[in-house]
């Protein structure tokens, strides 16, 4: 509800079967949209597929692009179970995405010069499968690989780390960051009940950093 657009999208929706057997519908949707606008970010087109044959749902495929490049992403779902699978490959630019959607105008603070790209593979979990207190639903991991980028008046010349989230907690491991002044690397974790640890290595300007390390 957020977005404006020329032109309205496109939502085609095909079901063959028996209404009689509804477990045995088999269902088709194809959503088709441009030029989706929210201030200053442009999403350029969006197109999804997805299926569903009696229990399975399918996100057979979601593509997504903007100025910086496409997200494609996938997703599985069993009716009446407690996860959905998914993965995603992304260069586009998600954080501006993600602030247009949420209406959070913090994620506007980092500039990307270059494509930043993301792979994850994961669950989403769901009913009894998530534990009380979760710190999220999700369990997942992935990579994170980009080059220059702006924050807070900072440019850094590249970055790249692996991580991992899950309700318990996350992790980023063999993260390293480029700066004029030199390089960091860093390994860090925070669980529930165990509070955060990490260990880093410095070889760059601390000032560069806006809290104390």
């Amino acid at each position: 509800k957020h977005f404006q657009t020329a032109r309205e999208p496109s939502l085609e929706i095909e079901v063959n079967g028996d209404l009689d057997k509804p477990e045995e519908l088999n269902a088709s949707l194809h959503l088709t949209a441009n030029g989706l606008r929210h201030g200053d970010y442009v999403c350029e087109e969006l197109e999804a597929r997805a299926t569903c044959a009696g229990r399975l749902v399918d996100l057979t495929s979601l593509r997504i692009r903007d100025h910086l490049g496409e997200l494609h992403a996938g997703a599985m779902y069993e009716i009446g179970g407690e996860a959905v699978d998914f993965h995603l490959h992304s260069t586009m630019n998600l954080p501006h995405l993600a602030s247009a959607i949420l209406e959070d105008e913090t994620l506007h603070e980092v500039v990307f010069y270059e494509p930043p790209e993301i792979f994850a593979d994961g669950r989403l979990l769901l009913g009894r499968s998530l534990p009380a207190r979760a710190f999220v639903p999700v369990e997942c991991s992935g990579t994170v690989r980009t080059g220059r980028f702006a924050s807070r008046g900072e440019v850094v010349d590249a970055l790249g780390v692996n991580f991992g989230i899950s309700p318990d907690g996350y992790y980023f491991r063999d993260g390293l960051l480029r700066h004029k002044t030199g390089t960091m690397g860093v390994q860090a974790r925070w669980k529930k009940g165990e509070g955060f640890r990490y260990r880093a290595q410095l070889q760059m300007d601390p000032a560069v950093f806006p809290v104390p390390l």
